[in-house]
């Protein structure tokens, strides 16, 4: 799904494929609901930006759990 995501440069990363809309926290929550409706009113962006989210955390993130105990945690 499409991510609405505050301007923190730990979430910005996982927008800059397009995959959501960024929200500026000095611009306060009326920014946070225009993105919000944005994302309800208009299907075409959510299509659009849907299939970027998912390819983005599948390439980018580890979802394996087991693997990255097995790889990553074991001393």
């Amino acid at each position: 799904l499409p991510v609405i995501a505050s301007d923190v440069p730990a979430l910005l990363e996982k927008l800059d494929t397009g995959a959501g809309l960024t929200w500026r926290l000095e611009h306060g929550i009326d920014e946070l609901a225009s993105h919000i409706k944005t994302l309800l009113d208009d299907p075409h962006a959510r299509v659009r930006m849907s299939p970027i989210a998912r390819e983005t955390a599948l390439e980018r993130y580890v979802w394996d759990s087991d693997w990255f105990s097995r790889t990553c945690l074991s001393g």
